[in-house]
């Protein structure tokens, strides 16, 4: 299973602000007006059932069914993108017995 972490700002190209990068999960994060750090982080937190319902509300798929949009060509594509920058940086990853480390990958999802 997978979860997907929506930024509480609208992404903008042109935006300069560091506090409000769709990619950041700082937390000096500012929040919209009036919003309790609870609840920004239990919106942010998106798991497939409610992916696919913010895409159904918001039409974002055009007619598309959102939950077959994301099991057949969302995750699909997120899969290879992951195993590409995966294969990327392999060599540089530790084969170094009891070597721990946690890696993460942001993707920014446009309406394209």
């Amino acid at each position: 299973d997978w979860f997907a972490r929506r930024s509480p700002h609208p992404y903008s190209p042109r935006e300069t602000d560091p506090d409000r990068g769709a990619l950041t999960a700082a937390p000096h994060l500012k929040l919209p007006d009036g919003e309790s750090i609870e609840k920004s982080l239990h919106d942010a937190q998106v798991s497939p059932k409610r992916m696919a319902a913010i895409l159904q509300n918001e039409n974002r798929l055009g007619g598309v069914a959102p939950a077959a949009w994301l099991r057949n060509t969302f995750v699909p594509r997120l899969k290879h993108l992951a195993s590409r920058t995966l294969q990327a940086v392999i060599d540089g990853l530790s084969p170094e017995a009891g070597y721990y480390a946690v890696y993460g990958l942001d993707v920014l999802v446009d309406a394209e």
